[in-house]
């Protein structure tokens, strides 16, 4: 991924051989737990997240530290989870101070540790990373991230621990002036909460999150709300249904937050989750998301309005430079049909001298198709300006959503095309020619980071990728289930004349 660990590292010019893993344990500790003698009931439980004081009164400045492991390692791990720490709290904590909420997104109670164990070359087979919960004598709450460093050490596996320590964080905090309060035993984070907003996030980062919704939504596989809150364990599915359910969890967690006021019915909704078992996702949705309570006949309905909204170009999305190429290229070529002229209309009134005027022969034009750069065999004719401020409406919208490095170059052909426009053609030709060889040079630029980060990917990456072992199981599924059957009348229709015709 891109804002992977080891991709972090190459950007911040540290090297390491590989990443980690996590120490063996109890299966009892994968799931966070107070102590038996920390559950009195659920009467003194609290569903609103509340401001709490600060934790430097413990002498702790940072809420996130790292022990273990090499000092390179340490580094890389704290800056990773500080990162997503920061993304995850931007998500969650939109509204500064509200009715129903004053907390500030850097306000935090509850310490996460992170253990880094092993070393990068050590063989290992078994989990890259655990969470676990502890309820200290001093009466706190402590989440402890535990990591195994290893050869063949899984991000992903990490990452979707440090999210799940920073929703069991949420469904803590609320407990925090009274940990006893807490009568559950468990606290298990849903897991369409986990890869929704770990998927939310990665979206975010690459700037394209349309793209997701809008491929998986044609496919017209995308889960329901009931199968997507029903499954238990995303990690033993298939590709296709993995990579299916990531855009569909990642589609309810942004439609949630999308509402009014929808940061804190999700802080609230985690409240409440921390006393029913995780159990309740229907309900307790309904409690804190007045949009999701009032489409209760209409849930399937709302749920693809808000999909296929997602799937729309979003304002603060970029195309990747080959769309911004094709885009810019259509932009900048102007076609006229040969009939800008107009026709007289023959029902027009004329004076009563008119009709002896000789009429202006009409002389047809050729159609033309041709770009910018051939102003000089379009200038004079009719309609050419009109053509021109279409132009220049199209530049407008490429530099809002095109790739950000060509926004200098469509800026200075936008000059230019307003040059033509006023009717000054001197030099423009020249301008053009400039613009034409910047634009191949940005082109080239782009093409040859791709190439070079596929090659460090394919020849300095510490261990062998993955990714061509992913697409080979995702075609083989693709070609098992074979393609997706209409069942319209039309097409019954049409495959009836086509069999009777073979």
């Amino acid at each position: 991924m891109v804002f992977g660990i080891q991709r972090f590292l190459v950007a911040g010019g540290l090297t390491l051989l590989a990443s980690g893993s996590l120490y063996s344990q109890d299966e009892s500790a994968t799931n966070p737990a107070v102590p038996d003698g920390a559950r009195v009931g659920k009467n003194d439980s609290r569903a609103s997240v509340v401001d709490l004081p600060d934790a430097a009164r413990f002498g702790e400045r940072q809420q996130v530290s790292v022990s273990g492991g090499n000092p390179k390692a340490r580094s890389m791990f704290l800056s990773f989870f500080r990162e997503l720490r920061k993304d995850f709290r931007w998500s969650l904590y939109r509204s500064h101070q509200t009715d129903r909420s004053t907390v500030n997104r850097n306000s935090w109670e509850i310490p996460i540790r992170i253990e880094l164990w092993g070393d990068e070359t050590d063989v290992h087979r078994g989990k890259d990373a655990r969470m676990r919960v502890e309820l200290r004598d001093d009466n706190r709450f402590h989440i402890l991230l535990a990591a195994r460093l290893h050869d063949e050490f899984d991000e992903e596996e990490f990452r979707l621990e440090a999210i799940r320590a920073l929703l069991v964080e949420q469904m803590l905090t609320p407990f925090v002036p009274n940990p006893f309060a807490l009568s559950s035993k468990k606290l298990v984070a849903p897991e369409w909460a986990v890869h929704g907003f770990d998927a939310m996030i990665d979206h975010r980062r690459t700037g394209q999150r349309s793209v997701f919704y809008s491929s998986v939504l044609q496919s017209g596989l995308f889960l329901k709300p009931e199968e997507l809150f029903s499954e238990s364990d995303p990690s033993q599915l298939d590709p296709i249904s993995y990579a299916v359910y990531r855009v569909s969890a990642s589609a309810m967690v942004t439609a949630l937050l999308d509402q009014e006021e929808g940061d804190i019915g999700m802080r609230e909704f985690f409240g409440d989750l921390a006393v029913s078992d995780g159990n309740a996702n229907f309900a307790l949705l309904k409690k804190h998301f007045p949009t999701f309570r009032e489409v209760d006949q209409g849930l399937e309905k709302w749920w693809t309005l808000q999909v296929a909204s997602m799937g729309q170009l979003q304002r603060f999305e970029f195309l990747d430079h080959h769309e911004t190429e094709r885009w810019i290229t259509e932009a900048l070529t102007i076609y006229f049909d040969g009939t800008e002229n107009g026709d007289v209309d023959p029902t027009e009134k004329r004076g009563i001298f008119g009709r002896f005027k000789k009429q202006k022969e009409e002389i047809p034009q050729e159609p033309f198709l041709g770009t910018i750069d051939q102003f000089s065999d379009f200038i004079e004719r009719d309609g050419a300006m009109d053509k021109l401020a279409q132009m220049l409406n199209s530049l407008q919208h490429i530099k809002i959503s095109g790739f950000p490095l060509y926004r200098s170059l469509l800026a200075r052909y936008e000059v230019v095309i307003s040059k033509l426009a006023r009717g000054k053609v001197e030099g423009v030709s020249a301008e053009l020619a400039q613009l034409a060889q910047l634009r191949t040079k940005i082109g080239e630029t782009l093409e040859r980071t791709e190439d070079y980060l596929n090659y460090f990917e394919a020849t300095q990456s510490p261990r062998r990728s993955d990714v061509f072992d992913d697409y080979m199981r995702m075609r083989k599924e693709f070609e098992r289930r074979g393609k997706p059957q209409r069942e319209d009348r039309i097409t019954q229709y049409l495959d009836a004349l086509e069999g009777e015709f073979q």
